[in-house]
């Protein structure tokens, strides 16, 4: 169900409103707007969430962070409609999604650090080892995909020697982005 916008796109109201005002199936709209956020924002294990940005153009929702930005723990999460500006020199990515089920859809990752970083991550946790879900249409400028496995170095190294589940439910799909 939707619970509404935030008051802001700024990174303490869209984490006010995962924290205190969302439940696990709601979905959140952040407004249009620029906002650089000073912490990152994470979308807990416990909650299903889909946040919507109102678009990855120059009149949507746009981001700015020089670390990590956005951390989505959450099974069967959505993150879709924002512009994700990487500035300074943090080596994480502009957005980690780790669990199965999720979607990143309809966003534009830009990393202007001149940096080699990651755009989206895609692992899974210590329950759930390899990750599923689908990065669609999205455009990537000067960052990367990458897709692991989590716990241990052991543990991710592990996830690679899984037989293959391509054609399946159980993988990452990467696919229509620019």
């Amino acid at each position: 169900s939707d619970i509404g916008g935030t008051a802001s796109c700024s990174n303490t109201d869209i984490q006010a409103c995962i924290t205190t005002h969302a439940s696990s199936g709601n979905t959140i709209n952040a407004p249009a707007g620029s906002c650089t956020w000073t912490d990152s924002v994470n979308i807990p294990e416990t909650k299903t969430i889909i946040l919507v940005g109102a678009g990855s153009g120059a009149g949507g929702t746009i981001i700015s962070r020089a670390n990590p930005m956005l951390y989505s723990l959450s099974p069967n999460s959505r993150i879709s409609g924002f512009r994700f500006n990487l500035t300074g020199t943090g080596s994480a990515p502009l957005l980690e999604v780790r669990n199965t089920g999720f979607r990143v859809d309809h966003n534009y990752f830009d990393n202007q650090t001149g940096l080699s970083r990651e755009g989206v991550i895609a692992s899974g946790t210590n329950l759930t080892m390899s990750p599923t879900g689908v990065i669609d249409n999205n455009i990537f400028n000067e960052c990367r995909v990458g897709s692991y496995g989590m716990g241990t170095f052991l543990k991710q190294n592990i996830a690679w020697q899984e037989a293959s589940t391509f054609g399946e439910a159980g993988t990452v799909y990467v696919e229509d982005n620019i």
